[in-house]
Parts: C-alpha cells; sequence; structure tokens
C-alpha cells in the first residue's frame, strides 16, 4: 500500500534542490586539539607522528597501515578474521562544550568499503563518521557534545579505521572547539532520514509492475533545505556505481538497473557553502528473481524447549561476569539469563591447564543451578576461542561435555562470528556441527547477519527486527525454519541519555507483529551503572516495567488457539499494523506504526459487551479499543 502524500511533504520538497550558497555556519572554532592532524612526518614505524597504529586480531587478520600519499593508507589485504584496522590518539576535552570534528578521505570506488572515523568517550558507546566509497578527496564534517556526565571525565580516543579490504586514504584530521550552544546542533547538521515509499521498494518481489523503486529525504525542517545538498547513488555490485536522481527530496531508482539479489541505495547529504558531507544513509535494496519453494512469509517459528515444549524467551544480557542477582532478573519477568562468562574457555582444564580457572567454572555451574531452582534458563555462550580458531575447534566437544547434561541450558550461543569477526564460514559450520553432534535438542542461536551462507550453521538468528522487509529478507536468506529472536537496547549502552517510554514498549510489540517470537534487552549495566548510562534511574522502569508486564502476556503469543469472533470487527487506517493472538479466555491485539513511517494510524474494534479491556504495557483500562499512534509507538491490548 502507497504511503499517502503528506501536505507537509510537498512544503519541504520545494525547497529541497534550491540552487541557494548560504554562508558556511557561523561560528568560532578554537585550535586543533589533535596532534599532527594533517597526518605527516611518518615515524620509524612508517606512521604519523603522534598517532598508534593498532590491528585488532593481529595474529589472523591480515591489514597494511601506513603513511602513504600525503596522508595515512589503511585497508585489509585478506578477508579473513577481517575486524578493524586503525590509527589512533587519545585527547582531553573540556565538558559542556560542543566541538566540531572533520576530515578528509578517499577510497577505492568499491560498495563493500566499511570505513569511519570514530570516538569513544564523548557520551555515546561509538560516535562514528561513516566514509562512502569515493575516489575523489572529500570532506566530513559533524558536531557533537560533550556532556558533563562522561564517566571518562573528557578523555577521548580518535579512530581513523577501516574494517574492510578496500584502499582508503585519510588525511587532514581535525578535532576543534566551538562557541556552539547543544540546541545548535541539530539545526546546523539535521538528521538525515531515508525511507522508502513502500516496503515493495526495498523488498522488490517477481513481476513487480513498477517503473521505479522510491524513496523520500523527510523530515529536514524547511528552513534548512535551501543550504544542504544532497546525492543517491545505486550500487548493484561492488564495483558498479549508478548515479540515481534526487529530484524534490524524492530519490527514484530505474528498477531496469536493480539487478536480482542485494543492491545497496547510498545517499550524502552535503553543506552547499564548502561541499562537506554531513551525514550519509545507507538502504539495502532486496530484488527477488524466484521465490524458493516452500517459503512462507507469514509463518512465525515458535521456539521450544530443549524437551520439546513450547517457549517464548524473554531475555537479558546480564553482564560479562557474573555480578548480578538472578532472582531479580527473574523476578522481573525474564525467563532466559545470558553471561558472557558461560563462554569463557578457561573453565575447560584441556584448553590451557596453565590457566584452568576453577572460580570460572564454579561461577557458571551455580547460575545453571539456580536457573533450574526458578525454572528458568541460561543461553551458553560458545567460547569464541576454540569455535573460532581451526587448531582449538576440536576441545569443542570436550567444553560442552561440562555442560550440556544441564537442564538449564536453553540454547548454544554465538555472536557475531562473521558480522565482525570474519570467521570464515567453513569454520562456522564446522563449528555448529560440532556442537549439534553433541547435543541434538538444543538450538545454535546466532547473532548474526543474515548471510545465505550461515542458513546451514544455524537454526536461530537473533537480530535487531527493524522492519517487515527485514523479517522477510531473513526468511528468504536463511529459510523459513528458522527461529527470529529480537535484540535491542544497544542505544541504551554507553549512552548519556536513556530512551522514552514509547521506545522500548514499540520493542515489545512491532518485532513480534513482524515475526519474532522472542525478544532480549542488551545489557543489563544500561539499568543500573551510571558509567554505562547516567540516566540508569531513570530508564530502569521504562525497561523493568515494560519486561514484567509483557512477560506476563507472552505465552499467549505462542498459545496457537483459535481466535474470537469480534477480532474479525479490527479496522486499521494509515500505517497502522497490527496482529492478534489468543490464549484460554483472552485476546491480545498487538498494534503500532513502523518507526520511520510517513504517517500515523488509528485502530479500532467493536468487543462483546462485558468484556474487559486493558492497555498491557501501561496496566492501564481502556473503555472501548479506538486509538491513533504515532511512529515508533506500540500497544498491546488485552480483551478478556
Amino acid at each position: 500500500m502507497r504511503f499517502p502524500q503528506i501536505l507537509r511533504f510537498t512544503l519541504v520538497a520545494a525547497l529541497c534542490q534550491t540552487g541557494a550558497l548560504l554562508a558556511a555556519p557561523n561560528y568560532w572554532t578554537g585550535e586543533n586539539v589533535l596532534v599532527n592532524g594533517k597526518l605527516e612526518t611518518p615515524n620509524q614505524k612508517n606512521i604519523p607522528a603522534g598517532w598508534e597504529k593498532l590491528i585488532l586480531r593481529l595474529g589472523k587478520g591480515q591489514a597494511e597501515a601506513k603513511a602513504d600519499g600525503g596522508g595515512v593508507l589503511l585497508h585489509f589485504t585478506s578477508p579473513e578474521h577481517m575486524d578493524q584496522a586503525r590509527i589512533k590518539q587519545t585527547v582531553q576535552l573540556e565538558l559542556g562544550k560542543v566541538y566540531e570534528f572533520s576530515y578528509e578521505y578517499r577510497s577505492e570506488l568499491d560498495s563493500s568499503l566499511h570505513a569511519d572515523a570514530a570516538l569513544l568517550g564523548t557520551g555515546v558507546f561509538l560516535r562514528a563518521w561513516l566514509a562512502r566509497p569515493c575516489d575523489q578527496w572529500t570532506k566530513v564534517r559533524g558536531l557533537f557534545y560533550m556532556p558533563p556526565t562522561v564517566p571518562e571525565k573528557g578523555q577521548v580516543i580518535v579512530m581513523l579505521q577501516n574494517r574492510s579490504m578496500p584502499k582508503l586514504w585519510y588525511r587532514d584530521v581535525s578535532l576543534r572547539p566551538t562557541d556552539l550552544k547543544p540546541e545548535a546542533i541539530g539545526k546546523l547538521i539535521p538528521e538525515l532520514k531515508v525511507h522508502s515509499v513502500t516496503t515493495d521498494d526495498i523488498f522488490i518481489m517477481p513481476g513487480t509492475k513498477a517503473k521505479s523503486a522510491d524513496f523520500l529525504i523527510n523530515d529536514i525542517p524547511e528552513t534548512e533545505l535551501a543550504r544542504l545538498r544532497f546525492e543517491a547513488e545505486l550500487w548493484p555490485g561492488a564495483k558498479t556505481k549508478i548515479p540515481c536522481r534526487v529530484e524534490e527530496c524524492r530519490i527514484s531508482v530505474p528498477m531496469e538497473k536493480i539487478p536480482e539479489g542485494k543492491s545497496t541505495l547510498i545517499t550524502k547529504m552535503f553543506d552547499r557553502a564548502d561541499n562537506a558531507m554531513l551525514q550519509s544513509k545507507v538502504v539495502t535494496i532486496e530484488r527477488v528473481g524466484t521465490l524458493p519453494e516452500g517459503i512462507d512469509f507469514g509463518h512465525a517459528v515458535a521456539l521450544k524447549t530443549p524437551d520439546g515444549k513450547p517457549f517464548f524467551p524473554v531475555g537479558i544480557y546480564a553482564g560479562v561476569g557474573w555480578d548480578f542477582d538472578i532472582r531479580e532478573l527473574v523476578a522481573t519477568g525474564f525467563n532466559v539469563i545470558h553471561c558472557y562468562g558461560t563462554g569463557n574457555p578457561t573453565t575447560c582444564r584441556d584448553f590451557n591447564p596453565e590457566k584452568f580457572n576453577a572460580k570460572y567454572l564454579e561461577n557458571n555451574r551455580k547460575l545453571l543451578d539456580d536457573a533450574q531452582e526458578l525454572g528458568v534458563y541460561v543461553m551458553m555462550s560458545v567460547p569464541h576461542q576454540m569455535a573460532e580458531d581451526s587448531t582449538k575447534v576440536g576441545l569443542l566437544p570436550t567444553w560442552q561435555n561440562i555442560y550440556k547434561n544441564h537442564p538449564a541450558v536453553i540454547a548454544w550461543y554465538v555472536d557475531e562470528m562473521r558480522a565482525i569477526r570474519n570467521t570464515p564460514f567453513p569454520l562456522i559450520k564446522k563449528s555448529y556441527d560440532i556442537i549439534k553432534k553433541g547435543d541434538p535438542n538444543r538450538q545454535w542461536w546466532a547473532y548474526e547477519h543474515p548471510e545465505p551462507e550461515l542458513a546451514n550453521s544455524m537454526d536461530t538468528i537473533m537480530i535487531g527486527v527493524s522492519s517487515e522487509a527485514l523479517a522477510k529478507l531473513i526468511k528468504l536468506k536463511l529459510g523459513s525454519d528458522k527461529g527470529l529472536i529480537h535484540v535491542y537496547g544497544q542505544l541504551d549502552f554507553r549512552n548519556s541519555t536513556a530512551s522514552s517510554l514509547d521506545y522500548n514498549q514499540y520493542n515489545f510489540v512491532m518485532p513480534i507483529i513482524w515475526g519474532a517470537r522472542g525478544v532480549f534487552y542488551f545489557t543489563y549495566r544500561n539499568l543500573i551503572d551510571p558509567k554505562t548510562n547516567p540516566e540508569c534511574a531513570e530508564l530502569r522502569p521504562r525497561v523493568l516495567d515494560t519486561v514484567k508486564r509483557f512477560s506476563e502476556i507472552a505465552p499467549a503469543i505462542i498459545a496457537g488457539e483459535p481466535l474470537q469472533e469480534w477480532t474479525k470487527s479490527v479496522k486499521t487506517t494509515g500505517s497502522m499494523e497490527h496482529k492478534i493472538f489468543a490464549s484460554k479466555d483472552a485476546a491480545y491485539l498487538f498494534c503500532g506504526v513502523a518507526a520511520g513511517a510517513s504517517e500515523g494510524g488509528a485502530i479500532e474494534a467493536v468487543v462483546p459487551a462485558g468484556k474487559k479491556l486493558r492497555d498491557v504495557l501501561n496496566d492501564q483500562p481502556l473503555s472501548e479499543i479506538k486509538l491513533e499512534l504515532a511512529p515508533g509507538q506500540g500497544r498491546i491490548i488485552e480483551v478478556k
């Protein structure tokens, strides 16, 4: 269904491509706080003086980092175990100030480029300005505020990095204080939002009659558009770039230029005054040639316990170690606990007899025993040091035997073996086969991107289910038999502010509508540690109250009982989406509007007299089912 045209958008579009040239932003900047921001004078290691080279996974990843061409060259020379190649330096910034950060770069023209200049210690986990493929020197400029509450107290690590094989050069890096107020940042550099007009524009099915796939640049104030310039380019392959028309803030991609498979649409926003790139966005387009036999986009896979009972996991990443109270978490509504300590290889004596840690092993066994006593489960991490090392993978059965007979183990878990560490696919498959052979009744849950090469190496994917299109793409890439667990909370991790109540409620509604049959929150430290999130006291009830109320009705989602007759009366308008689940004498209406939708939506229904209505997540009684929601809002209505 096409989104209705919006009057406000029409007004915005009229200004989007004007040729007006305005003066550069009128604010003061101080001296560059970086040492050797020009990246000149290489040292004995052929790295610019004042900077330090760091290649993550140096023993496995193969990368080049050196002074070159008046700047510095960074890239990996092999795809295996590719992680991050960077140069970095640490600086001290004044708290409570707005800073300007900029750099210049050029790269090989290859859409597999994955690179950014990033800062640690500025109030969010990682503040990054991405580089997009461009063979001409391009300036990137941004602004950010240093909150007084940052735990690092102004110590900031500046990193110039490349996470991919295409060659990338940096030069002329600048970090300067300004006289701006924090509220000026959003006006000078508005957020770039690029959305498809419909889901049919990003998930293109066979037999489409559309002439183009269309996208909108929206929500930028009309007063700011005249000084901005936009470019869009389609990358149907790693080496092929097709410029796209941007007219009146509408991007049109000719359908004839979009091949079967995955293409990438890159949109860039520039300041007309100095031609600096302020922001960029990537949208993935998937064009389906032929649908695989048996694929069912409407089918959601319900997960099961190891003994075969239907189960809806409501989980939490509780910590790196064991410094949490499992009873408190269970009382809040969580039924699956994850602790990264469960994947510590030193609990297996054969991994390294000299480093065997009996205390860690005792902690893991106690966690499993406590979970069993409380009637919940533990998601066990598979040690990366074994699963991702061809010389150590043979130790996995020995490690698994320590835990596999414990009834509290719900699944074996791995994360980002490909997404970050680029472990070779055959090695991932080998690890998967070993674990499944040792324990056929438990699943392998993987926090990964839905790459088709992983279809035979996982049972359930854990991912942020951000759209209906993504949920469909997962089925297309991995098959209809894979479980789907939604993971959220990264927004709160090492952030200086707390996410809203609407945001937290939304994450327990829309992903379920789209097919997720489990939800995990990352991470418990967001809720208890001011160093992780200084607004943890405000955030805690927004997350935990939502979890508690959701967990009480979650079994209805997988009950599979027939819907009552009244559910046929549900009517929606606008961008409202909904799904209904029934259990015993109750029905639960999940409804909401996708974040990023161009408009809100409304829903109403007629229920029989005598039924009690309740807004589950707000725990409030309702007199009728008739409500309007804005993009990014979700509700669960109980009819009982």
